[in-house]
């Protein structure tokens, strides 16, 4: 387990030279893998693994396994996010969350737990939406 930083891309090498979340690692340890992705913008539990078969099938879409992320909009959130389960946009493939809950807004932002059952590439940034 890792508590991933703003700054690293979860991959072993990037094409852009960006700096990756091996860098924290220690050199000596035997090979792991990230499980998943956190983009460089993100922060938070990262996972790694040397057993690919069970890095495939907790980031599979078909294991619907849920995962929580804590996030923050620039917008407000009216109440109707928490009360909102199955939240769906189109975004060239329907995306969807299985549950969202409101945690605080300010007079510019909210701060949401939101709640996905599948793995798509940069789902809750691609679903960003006015509330």
């Amino acid at each position: 387990m890792m508590n991933k930083p703003r700054g690293l891309v979860a991959t072993a090498s990037d094409e852009k030279g960006c700096a990756t979340v091996y860098a924290l690692l220690d050199p000596a340890l035997p090979w792991v893998a990230p499980v998943g992705r956190l983009d460089k913008a993100s922060e938070g539990l990262l996972l790694l693994t040397n057993d690919s078969e069970w890095a495939a099938l907790i980031t599979s879409p078909d294991s619907r396994i849920e995962k929580t992320y804590r996030v923050q909009v620039d917008t407000v959130a009216g109440p109707r996010v928490a009360h909102s389960p199955q939240r769906r946009c189109y975004h060239g493939e329907l995306l969807r969350a299985t549950r969202a809950t409101l945690l605080r807004a300010s007079e510019k932002t909210s701060w949401l737990d939101i709640t996905l059952d599948e793995g798509r590439n940069r789902q809750i940034r691609r679903c960003r939406r006015r509330h």
